[in-house]
């Protein structure tokens, strides 16, 4: 599903949808409909960078579950400091957000309020982490990149990535063992897992 603004095709993953009538059927939709936002926020911050370094839209942008994926043909023409504060536009915006809330909301606040300055941080954590693929990772690769080469430089954030996401795991398995099964860290590192294996391959 999508549609076309100018020269950018917008497509809308069915997933979405998916998540939105699941959300409804456990019952968390307010809960969805933060993590969403949060995540759409990150993802605009992402965009108003490219769009300042470029003064053109992307060639497309495909909404998924848990965020934006922003494809441009123009990357390479980047500076390195250009991809990298693009990189970080994204989880400043989070913090910025997050800052914002805790300044201005400090008293009395809804639950949704409450989760949604939660997310902001957690994604602000989650995508400065320095692994492949998030924010962080493509921050470490650039900076390795200035005095490796490419190749060389991608092998090194892999296992960057490995020794980041094996503290991850063993969190994920003492909460979920220790804390009434609580799997949020567990997932987050199969998650991760999957994302270098990808890369990876």
């Amino acid at each position: 599903m999508g549609f076309r603004i100018k020269n950018c095709k917008i497509t809308i993953s069915y997933y979405c949808f998916a998540l939105i009538a699941l959300a409804f059927v456990l019952r968390i939709a307010e809960e969805l409909v933060v993590c969403l936002f949060a995540a759409l926020l990150h993802e605009m911050g992402h965009m108003i960078a490219i769009l300042w370094f470029t003064r053109r839209l992307p060639r497309r942008i495909k909404l998924k579950p848990f965020g934006l994926n922003i494809e441009t043909d123009l990357m390479l023409s980047y500076t390195p400091w250009q991809r990298m504060l693009i990189s970080l536009a994204g989880p400043l915006t989070n913090l910025l957000v997050y800052i914002l809330c805790f300044s201005f909301l400090r008293g009395e606040a809804s639950t949704a309020l409450y989760y949604f300055r939660v997310e902001n941080l957690l994604l602000f954590g989650f995508n400065m982490l320095p692994i492949i693929t998030l924010d962080g990772g493509n921050i470490l690769l650039e900076l390795l990149c200035k005095k490796r080469e490419l190749h060389r430089a991608e092998a090194l954030l892999c296992w960057v990535s490995l020794f980041t996401i094996m503290p991850i795991f063993f969190m994920g398995f003492y909460f979920a063992f220790n804390s009434s099964g609580n799997v949020f860290f567990l997932f987050m590192a199969f998650y991760l897992s999957l994302l270098l294996l990808a890369r990876v391959k």
